[in-house]
């Protein structure tokens, strides 16, 4: 099977993340702009999806030894929305778990021992995904999960359109809510991606399935 040659089969989480794109258009449009600060609404879907994407991995059937790295690689980006903790507990008011905008919390120089924690939080999670990835078995597992599958078109598509939109909007002054929510559908689009592997569904479509149950 030709690792490369386009796959635009549909499975069911590549059903929901296609529809998440209306969904994310209405909530820009419409909701306020809490729902794009630290620890909002957002964000903490964000948070959900990679807490599931990190489910997935651990209860994968095969090539074990690659999700446990691409676990490694989901808890980095768990560590990097959160700032390593500095978002959750150091807010200038002094309360933890505040929902506020990004200037409304205390910067690593401000917090005691901050720069330690802060390039420890990140070395030791770099280190975590360098090891992972340097594992053999991890390499094996790679080889062979790219000569079993298609690419993922419908995924890819979307994790590029999306991460060139999250740029602009973090570039322009389009809002906390549109950045987030293009944030979003990037987590939307390597999750789905990793429930197709994981679950070994890249030939199992939503039509095939409705038409074997069919008969």
């Amino acid at each position: 099977m030709n690792t490369f040659s386009p796959d635009f089969r549909i499975q069911h989480s590549t059903a929901l993340m296609l529809g998440a794109i209306p969904i994310v258009g209405i909530i820009i449009a419409l909701a306020p702009d809490a729902w794009g600060y630290e620890n909002g609404v957002l964000e903490n879907l964000q948070l959900a999806l990679i807490l599931y994407g990190g489910a997935l991995c651990l209860t994968a059937k095969d090539n074990k030894a690659l999700y446990l790295c691409i676990a490694a690689i989901l808890f980095a980006m768990l560590m990097r929305e959160v700032n390593c903790g500095r978002v959750l507990f150091w807010s200038k008011c002094g309360d933890s778990f505040v929902c506020a905008p990004p200037s409304e919390y205390l910067k690593w120089q401000d917090i005691p021992h901050g720069q330690i924690l802060h390039y420890g939080a990140y070395t030791a999670t770099a280190l975590l995904c360098v090891f992972s990835l340097l594992r053999n078995s991890v390499r094996q597992s790679l080889r062979a999960l790219l000569r079993s599958t298609h690419l993922p078109c419908w995924e890819a598509i979307i994790l590029i359109l999306a991460t060139l939109a999250h740029y602009y909007t973090e570039q322009s002054s389009c809002g906390f809510v549109a950045e987030e929510s293009m944030e979003l559908l990037v987590y939307a689009a390597v999750i789905s991606t990793i429930h197709r592997y994981s679950r070994g569904l890249q030939t199992r479509t939503i039509s095939a399935s409705a038409h074997q149950h069919a008969l």
